[in-house]
C-alpha cells in the first residue's frame, strides 16, 4: 500500500512538471484595447486584432509586438493569413482589410454588408469566406476584389 502511495505521489509530481507550465505575458505594450483574435502566420510570426482598428504583429515568437497602421477605427474581430505576407482582417460594419506585404500596408475591400464579420477562412489566396452577425456569410473567389 505504501509503494502505491509513493507511486501516485511521483506520478503527480511528474504531471505537474509536464503540464504545469504557466502563461507568460508576451507584450510590454498593454494596448488599452480589447484584443479579439490571434493567429499564427509563420514559424515565429503572429497577428492579433482588436478594438479601434488595432493590429499587432510579431516576427520573433511574441517577444516583441509592433502596431500596424490599419487605417480604420472599426473594431477588428478576426485575422486570417495564407502565408506570412498575404492576409485579411475582418470586423465591425463589414470591414475587410487586405495585405500583401505582411501588414506594412492594409487596403480596404468592399464587403457589401454593414454587419460585424467575426470569422474568416482562406484556403487559397483567391478563395475565402467570412461569416458574422445575424448569419451573414460572404464568399470570394478572386481574393476579395468582388
Amino acid at each position: 500500500m505504501k509503494s502505491l502511495s509513493v507511486l501516485f505521489l511521483v506520478m503527480g509530481a511528474l504531471s505537474m512538471l509536464a503540464f504545469g507550465q504557466q502563461w507568460e505575458q508576451q507584450s510590454p505594450l498593454p494596448t488599452g484595447s480589447h484584443l479579439h483574435h490571434a493567429t499564427w502566420i509563420g514559424a515565429n510570426s503572429a497577428c492579433i486584432v482588436g478594438e479601434d482598428g488595432i493590429i499587432l504583429r510579431t516576427d520573433d515568437g511574441g517577444a516583441n509586438w509592433a502596431v500596424q497602421a490599419s487605417g480604420t477605427t472599426a473594431d477588428l474581430w478576426y485575422a486570417s493569413f495564407v502565408d506570412e505576407n498575404t492576409g485579411w482582417v475582418a470586423g465591425a460594419g463589414g470591414t475587410i482589410l487586405h495585405t500583401t506585404d505582411g501588414g506594412v500596408s492594409w487596403q480596404s475591400q468592399v464587403s457589401h454588408t454593414n454587419r460585424r464579420l467575426e470569422c474568416m477562412t482562406w484556403p487559397t489566396a483567391d478563395r475565402g469566406w467570412a461569416a458574422g452577425q445575424n448569419g451573414v456569410l460572404l464568399k470570394t473567389t478572386d481574393g476579395g476584389l468582388n
